[in-house]
């Protein structure tokens, strides 16, 4: 056993102690610190949601009461971040003039060919905020927004801000697009310690306290921030003799999280195949796309005629926020109504009552800690699922699966097949 592998062994095993010890200690004061305490993920809130809040937040004249509080620390962020065209011509900051309780802040600001998720404006000033948590851009949307704010007579001063973890692609903003100058990319977690800082300064309890709650589901949700509440364990992993090996550990995790998902999506296309004369073909998400949102397996006919298919699809990062149910083809195609209504129909019969959307005709999110196979994960970025992942056998979850599948296939008329 080498010594870099031998430190990482004594580490896990120092570790795994801390974790049984934290756990004796949340059996004595989980019901008096409730540090998992997380009532925004029951919503599970979407991209749309996490705008309103947002601009909740920045208006002045919203039921907050704050004032200027939260608007001022926003633009005071923007004044301190480079825009996108600095990476070639050296660091280039936007002045961004002062946004009082005067200003209109509207969501889902309807312009040609396209939405704004938030518009803020005073007399003669804009900031257009487009909020990105985990969909992947549209085609020429920066461009667009960004055209349109160019037209606009009235506004003499304007901003894009690109509210995501990651640059805009080429295929919303070309790289030599002019308009990059007048673009601020800001992530999630500078965002969160904006609002965090600025609702210090809240009078009110209440709303400091909704706050530190969205700042935590931004921070775990969106960016993919561990919680890490345990401070012994938190200084174990600093020390100098085991920082080595905790960054290995942390180093390897990604790769062991792509290597399960790939174990575990190959083990279900080799049970697909063992099925004689199956009517589904099982196609998934490539390991490296499971660090971006909606990665998952989908089951499509074998008929290509059919654009619909059995879908798990994960919502957020790394295999979290799972909903299961039936969908359009690559989750962006739109079901004919008459087919959507029947596959509606299908799956509320095999089922029962749950929800629906433009893309899918009958979904539901998945459990919290799911024992049954009757169940499915709400997400498999924990102990428990990748080390099922990671067997490539038959185990609790792909029984999961394989009884979404029979169950929908045992009821469904042979047609839509």
């Amino acid at each position: 056993m080498s010594e870099e592998t031998q430190n990482v062994s004594q580490l896990l095993q120092v570790v795994k102690a801390l974790l049984n010890a934290e756990k004796l200690n949340q059996a004595n004061y989980a019901s008096r610190l409730a540090e998992n305490f997380a009532p925004i993920s029951l919503f599970h809130p979407g991209e749309t949601d996490i705008s309103r809040v947002l601009a909740f937040l920045l208006n002045p004249k919203e039921r907050h009461e704050q004032g200027e509080l939260f608007l001022d620390a926003f633009c005071q962020l923007l004044r301190k971040l480079p825009v996108l065209s600095s990476q070639e011509n050296g660091k280039s900051f936007i002045d961004i003039p002062k946004f009082g309780d005067s200003s209109f802040i509207a969501v889902e600001y309807t312009i040609p060919n396209g939405r704004m998720d938030i518009l803020i404006r005073n007399a003669d000033s804009a900031i257009c905020i487009e909020n990105k948590p985990w969909a992947n851009d549209g085609q020429d949307q920066l461009q667009t927004y960004a055209q349109w704010l160019e037209t606009q007579r009235d506004i003499k001063n304007w901003t894009i801000v690109y509210l995501s973890d990651h640059e805009p692609t080429e295929w919303s903003i070309d790289t030599n697009s002019i308009f990059r100058s007048k673009i601020i990319q800001v992530d999630f977690l500078q965002l969160s310690k904006a609002l965090e800082t600025a609702a210090k300064f809240s009078l009110a309890p209440s709303v400091r306290y909704f706050v530190e709650l969205f700042v935590r589901f931004l921070r775990q949700n969106v960016a993919g921030e561990a919680p890490m509440t345990d401070k012994i364990l938190l200084k174990t992993l600093k020390d100098p003799q085991n920082l080595a090996a905790a960054m290995a550990i942390y180093e390897a995790f990604p790769e062991l999280r792509k290597e399960a998902w790939k174990t575990f999506c190959q083990t279900l296309s080799k049970q697909c195949e063992e099925i004689n004369n199956f009517p589904l073909k099982l196609e998934y998400s490539e390991p490296d796309e499971i660090n971006s949102g909606f990665a998952g397996f989908w089951f499509k006919p074998a008929n290509n005629q059919l654009n619909w298919c059995i879908n798990f699809e994960a919502q957020k990062i790394n295999l979290t926020q799972i909903c299961w149910g039936i969908s359009g083809y690559n989750n962006c195609e739109v079901i004919e109504p008459v087919l959507y209504q029947e596959l509606k129909n299908e799956a509320t019969k095999a089922f029962g009552n749950e929800r629906h959307s433009k893309y899918w005709p009958w979904w539901k999110w998945g459990e919290e800690n799911p024992v049954s196979a009757k169940s499915f994960p709400i997400e498999l970025n924990s102990v428990k699922w990748l080390e099922m992942m990671l067997s490539g056998k038959d185990s609790l979850l792909t029984d999961m699966v394989w009884d979404k599948v029979n169950t929908l296939l045992n009821s469904m008329d042979k047609k839509y097949l």
